[in-house]
This record gives C-alpha cells, sequence and structure tokens, in this order.
C-alpha cells in the first residue's frame, strides 16, 4: 500500500467518527480505484460488499460532484463519493442527510493530504 493510501486511509477513518455522530446509525467506508475495500466502519452491516462495489464503479465511471445515491431494495441509501482520482468515500444508512455528508465531504477534502505523482 503507497504511504499516499495510507495516509489517505488513516484521516478518512479518523474524521468519519465526526459523521457518525452527526447522523447516528451509519456505516461508512473507502473504496480505493480498483473496488478494493480499504476500510469499512459498518457498511457491510448494511449492504454487502459485492454491491458497495458495483456502487464505487458507478460512481468512478459517472463521476459527479456531489457522488451518487442509491437506494436499495432494502430501502437503504447508499451514496458513493469520489474524493479524488484514487479514492470513493461511501456512506450507508436509513437516513441520510445530504446537507450534512456534503459538508463533511467537502471538509475531508481540504484536509486530505495531497498525492504525488508517484503515487499509484
Amino acid at each position: 500500500m503507497s504511504m499516499y493510501k495510507q495516509n489517505v486511509a488513516q484521516v478518512v477513518s479518523q474524521v468519519a467518527v465526526h459523521l457518525h455522530n452527526a447522523l447516528g446509525p451509519i456505516g461508512t467506508a473507502l473504496f480505493d480505484r480498483n473496488g478494493t475495500l480499504v476500510f469499512n466502519n459498518n457498511a457491510l452491516h448494511y449492504v454487502n460488499e459485492n454491491t458497495l462495489t458495483a456502487l464505487v464503479a458507478d460512481c468512478l465511471i459517472n463521476p459527479v460532484p456531489g457522488g451518487l445515491s442509491s437506494v436499495t431494495a432494502d430501502g437503504v441509501t447508499v451514496r458513493t463519493i469520489a474524493l479524488d482520482a484514487q479514492h470513493v468515500f461511501v456512506v450507508v444508512g436509513n437516513k441520510l442527510e445530504d446537507n450534512t455528508i456534503n459538508g463533511f465531504v467537502s471538509s475531508l477534502r481540504r484536509i486530505l493530504p495531497k498525492a504525488s505523482i508517484t503515487d499509484d
């Protein structure tokens, strides 16, 4: 794992605690651009990894500034947001507040470490 990937995973996992505190019972996860789960904080409690991987791929193929929102057959909302060219942040839960998530992601992007040219 590259130093950049380790640093991003560490920052995201630490600050995601604040999002969990703001929204209550949710799951969060971080995937890399290859669809590999970098960390999981209860996201797999709501949705299986194959479903999340497919939604992450959709997010990378069709990047939208605010990310993509999907609802599973069980009524669980999944937000996938590209943080940078290498990582997708996932928020999963029954009641997600878009404004809270958008504000969190905006702040998160400001504090993420910068990728070096050699990081993959």
